[in-house]
């Protein structure tokens, strides 16, 4: 999404790999301040909702690029010059190591 920061958002196209590092960031804080407030995982399950139901590809796998607020894919590419696996990799990792640890508290 794009916009001032104080005003509306004018672009609210959603790329691929700021929906992936959003779930990280998201339990990042629900470990800092979960015992105050259930906000951070609530979004955080939020965000993995229109990820597996709209970013992820469900016939031939893989994320789409962008897609629009309504969940729909912008083009059905999935991958281009700058899209490697670094971001959703690498917050996907993430998001399993601090679930399993939430799970063992």
């Amino acid at each position: 999404m794009e916009g001032t920061p104080c005003g509306k958002a004018v672009d609210k196209r959603k790329e691929w790999w700021a929906q992936f590092e959003g779930l990280n960031s998201l339990l990042l804080m629900h470990e800092k301040y979960g015992k105050q407030t259930s906000v951070y995982f609530d979004a955080f399950l939020k965000q993995w909702q229109f990820i597996s139901e709209h970013q992820i590809d469900p016939e031939f796998h893989g994320v789409y690029q962008v897609v629009g607020p309504d969940g729909t894919a912008e083009n059905s590419t999935k991958g281009q010059i700058w899209k490697a696996a670094y971001h959703d990799g690498r917050a996907l990792l993430n998001v399993k190591a601090r679930l399993k640890k939430l799970a063992e508290q």
